[in-house]
């Protein structure tokens, strides 16, 4: 049987960091938190955990309830829509980490395009779980990946032998992606930052993020979303 240990108060109060980080960005179910921060807390009650987890929840709800509509998160997602529908991928919270988003973010493209690229997608954006974290507190830099899909039209053609030269015409097309990414987000009055180096991410400041948690949304915004993508 596990023994569980006696909880003191930097146990709680690292519990109940844990669970704003994971909470307040507001991509995980309450389910999903308690399962994770059991497993990190794997010697403190699951009541215990669940409490916590509860009462953060509900103070967040309350604050949404609060906060006025319309926050960065409602901007962002019209941005990342209008990309969608411009040929780019766009996804929030994706994967774990970079590596694993670039690795793993061609297979979401869809299928369509022509017989010599059958993707309807040529370029793609996104921000990782690690990035979302940090939208747990406002007034936090969110660091947005972007990249054109190899093959894809963006890269000139033909494709050149040198491989120095085959890599800078990579990074030409990814900067032709971040500079459609960056467009598309101030279009909805984000405030970004971007040096112009295909090497490096965008930034965009956010003051409020305010995305609703799963589930809470009212009935009328998910109707909208559901008719509309908002």
């Amino acid at each position: 049987m596990k023994k569980l240990m006696t909880v003191d108060e930097a146990t709680l109060a690292e519990i109940r960091e844990d669970a704003i980080c994971l909470i307040r960005p507001g991509f995980m179910r309450r389910d999903e938190v308690e399962t994770q921060l059991e497993d990190t807390f794997e010697n403190v009650d699951a009541d215990e955990v669940e409490s916590i987890v509860r009462t953060v929840w509900d103070d967040e709800v309350r604050a949404q309830c609060e906060r006025p509509d319309g926050g960065d998160f409602h901007a962002l997602s019209k941005a990342f829509d209008t990309l969608e529908r411009a040929g780019i991928l766009a996804r929030m919270n994706f994967t774990c980490c970079g590596t694993c988003a670039v690795n793993e973010i061609d297979h979401e493209r869809t299928p369509g395009g022509t017989s010599q690229y059958p993707w309807r997608e040529w370029g793609y954006a996104y921000f990782h779980a690690q990035d979302a974290e940090r939208l747990a507190f406002p007034r936090q830099s969110l660091y947005v990946g972007f990249g054109a899909f190899p093959g894809s039209p963006a890269l000139p053609e033909p494709q050149p032998v040198d491989r120095d030269e085959r890599i800078a015409r990579h990074l030409d097309a990814d900067a032709v992606v971040a500079e459609k990414v960056v467009e598309v987000l101030m279009a909805q009055g984000l405030d970004v930052d971007w040096s112009g180096d295909p090497e490096t991410r965008v930034i965009v400041h956010i003051n409020d993020w305010g995305k609703p948690l799963p589930g809470t949304e009212s009935p009328q915004r998910r109707l909208l979303s559901r008719l509309f993508g908002r």
